[in-house]
C-alpha cells in the first residue's frame, strides 16, 4: 500500500510512513484501534489505556503478506511516544512502529486528505 501512495504522489516512502506514524500518535481512532492489543497500563494524550495480560501478544502477529525494511528517522519525543507505545504493546519499537503503519494507512481520516493534499500540489506544478 505504502509503494501505491510512493507511486501516486511520487514522495519518498520514509517520508509518508513518517507522517503515517505521526498521524497515527495523534489521532484517537489509531490508538483506540491499537489499544485493543495493549497489555500494559499507559497514559496517551491524557487519555488513559488499560492494558490486560492477558491479551493475545502482536509481537508474532503478521502485518500484512508483504513487509519490507524501511529506515524512518524520528524527532526524540515522537522517538519516546513510540517507545511507550512499544511499552503498552509489550513489543519491540520497531514492531510498534510496523503496527502504528498498517493502521494509520488504513485510517480514512489520514490517507483521503494526504492524498488530496498531495496531488494538488502536484498538480500547480504541473
Amino acid at each position: 500500500m505504502i509503494y501505491r501512495i510512493n507511486y501516486i504522489i511520487s514522495k519518498p516512502v520514509k517520508d509518508i510512513c513518517e507522517d503515517a506514524c505521526l498521524h497515527g500518535l495523534n489521532s484517537k481512532r489509531v490508538l483506540d484501534e491499537l489499544s485493543k492489543h495493549f497489555k500494559r497500563n499507559v497514559v496517551f494524550k491524557n487519555t488513559m489505556y488499560v492494558g490486560h495480560l492477558d491479551t493475545p501478544s502482536v509481537q508474532r502477529l503478521s502485518v500484512s503478506s508483504h513487509t519490507e525494511r524501511i529506515g524512518i528517522r524520528f524527532k526524540s519525543q515522537d522517538y519516546e511516544n513510540i517507545c511507550t507505545l512499544a511499552h503498552a504493546l509489550n513489543v519491540t519499537p520497531s514492531r510498534a512502529t510496523a503496527l502504528l503503519l498498517e493502521a494509520s494507512i488504513k485510517d480514512h481520516d489520514f490517507i483521503n486528505p494526504y492524498l488530496e493534499k498531495h496531488l494538488a500540489q502536484n498538480s500547480t506544478r504541473c
